[in-house]
């Protein structure tokens, strides 16, 4: 996409002052040192645009509020390099816009545009296509309904209670919103989800429990959705036999230092990333920060389980209590990634133990 590498953006330049910086949905202690984001920051006017208020957010000017996955589309792209939409699931009650309308209101009130370019969500697709030849196929995932004038139904069936969701104010039902950027309803009217299993926002079948219901939208049970897989590979395997694959060895292009430690990042899946980290629920579920060593490596260190030990990786510290694994080779320590509670680590790196 010819993107530079976040540092290079973080580096002190002669143009700072009176520099603004919009950060989108994104928290910059989670990707660079905090020394340097602080740097950065306190040479620049920050308006941040996000739902979460974290590290970013508390040193911003300016911050806008933006809809969640929830209350907004969108596309992701999995680790297959497959591009797949997801649809908004209700409309939130106060009026919060989606980032990419923040962006576009920011540039007319800015003066950078003459008007709003994107009313819909297939404006802002056919502009990523054209500005990113890489992401054209994401253009082509504005999905239409089976049946031109019809839409499929969000609610299923059970919803069928939610007048009582508004009786303290009025039995009236309400009309449901109207939703220009998809061929989904806010309703439990609509086409059958069979039709387009794509487009499925449930699955039900009379005489089946619940998941066993998606079968009737599959060729075969337990095989793809009838219509195939929904979305784009953004990335294919090679045609012309030059080799590239997907996986690869890791090469180290230094020998590991005597005294040292290779430290490499352990994902975690509960409170490893932005959104179960910020949900006391899932954060008090995932236990505390540990770092992972083997048995020999704690042994050559004088560690029980539960001692702690301080790293010092790139001259930054973190000390936390060991874990001992049996599995993990000599000379490898596990370090948890994106915590709130560890501090950024440019991994895989070597680090220096000191008790």
């Amino acid at each position: 996409l010819g993107g530079a590498p976040l540092g290079r953006a973080l580096e002190p330049s002669a143009d700072a002052a009176g520099r603004t910086v919009v950060v989108v949905e994104n928290d910059l202690y989670r990707r660079a040192p905090a020394a340097a984001v602080d740097a950065f920051l306190d040479g620049t006017a920050t308006i941040v645009v996000d739902h979460l208020l974290h590290a970013t957010a508390r040193r911003a000017d300016v911050v806008l509020p933006a809809a969640t996955f929830a209350e907004g589309d969108g596309t992701l792209v999995s680790f297959e390099g497959r591009a797949q939409r997801f649809f908004q699931v209700f409309v939130p009650a106060e009026e919060i816009p989606e980032s990419w309308r923040v962006l576009d209101r920011l540039a007319v009130a800015s003066g950078r545009a003459p008007e709003l370019r994107w009313p819909g969500f297939a404006d802002v697709c056919g502009d990523v296509a054209a500005s990113a030849p890489l992401l054209a196929p994401v253009a082509e995932l504005v999905p239409e309904a089976p049946i031109p004038g019809f839409r499929l139904p969000r609610q299923p069936h059970r919803y069928s209670g939610r007048t009582a969701m508004n009786a303290d104010r009025s039995v009236h039902e309400p009309q449901p919103p109207e939703d220009p950027d998809s061929p989904l309803a806010y309703s439990m009217e609509g086409l059958p989800a069979e039709l387009d299993p794509a487009l499925a926002s449930h699955y039900r079948a009379p005489g089946w429990n619940s998941v066993s219901g998606l079968n009737k939208l599959q060729t075969e049970v337990g095989g793809p959705l009838r219509g195939g897989d929904p979305g784009r590979r953004l990335l294919e395997p090679s045609s012309d036999g030059d080799g590239t694959s997907y996986l690869g060895t890791l090469d180290l292009a230094e020998p590991i230092p005597e005294g040292a430690l290779l430290v490499l990042p352990q994902p975690e899946v509960f409170g490893g990333e932005e959104l179960s980290s910020g949900a006391p629920v899932v954060a008090t579920r995932s236990g505390a920060a540990r770092l992972q060593l083997s048995d020999a490596d704690s042994e050559g260190l004088g560690l029980a389980e539960g001692d702690e030990l301080t790293l010092v990786v790139d001259g930054t510290e973190v000390r936390l209590p060991v874990s001992r694994r049996g599995d993990l080779p000599a000379g490898i320590a596990l370090v948890p990634t994106g915590r709130p509670d560890v501090p950024f680590l440019s991994l895989p790196a070597h680090g220096v133990p000191k008790r």
